[in-house]
């Protein structure tokens, strides 16, 4: 996939592959132009209708600007954060996306494939180092694992040959699974007949 125009990148870097560097694209490979969005309309008005915030114990309007992220560590109990500190241990891009090891692509349950991107070279100096690790891919004949930090989360990644270019899929971690026998799940799977 070459970069096209008018689209913008999701994520844009370096691709490595042992001593192999180019430039890269990341591109949102689905769309969900299927989904209908509605608004909120009073209907005497005909208007759109906004959301505040309200304080829950107050039962008073706050203004967004005002507030800060908690973290809950007991019922009702927050931890207040505010911006610098959550700045401070935010995670930064190096803006390298590794590739640490091949794979067969039946090794890994599809329960963790997750989100799936185009990578394509960016500009023209990365074309002909693009073309290399896509075809050192191909002749491995596996699927490629890497690791990228995206919106300040680091992902790792599978990485497969997809015609001229590379699909790049999102991978969940095994902490993202539900264990389908536990307690809580089996009941209700078994009433649906799935276990």
């Amino acid at each position: 996939m070459a970069r096209q125009k008018g689209l913008r990148p999701t994520w844009e870097g370096h691709l490595r592959l042992s001593l192999v560097t180019c430039p890269v694209a990341l591109y949102t490979a689905t769309e969900r132009s299927a989904d209908i969005h509605f608004n909120l309309i009073n209907p005497k008005t005909n208007n759109r209708i906004r959301m505040q915030t309200i304080d829950a114990g107050t039962g008073k309007a706050v203004d967004r600007a005002d507030l800060v992220r908690g973290f809950e560590v007991s019922k009702n109990k927050y931890v207040l954060l505010d911006k610098e500190e959550l700045d401070a241990v935010r995670l930064e891009s190096t803006r390298i996306l590794d590739i640490e090891e091949f794979v067969d692509a039946a090794g890994i349950d599809r329960i963790y494939w997750d989100q799936p991107y185009y990578l394509a070279p960016s500009g023209k100096t990365g074309i002909e180092a693009f073309s290399v690790i896509l075809a050192a891919m191909v002749r491995q004949k596996k699927v490629a694992l890497g690791r990228v930090v995206m919106h300040q989360r680091e992902r790792i990644c599978a990485l497969e040959p997809r015609g001229k270019g590379i699909l790049l899929t999102t991978l969940r971690t095994h902490d993202e699974i539900r264990d389908a026998r536990s307690e809580e799940h089996t009941s209700e799977l078994q009433s649906r007949q799935c276990i």
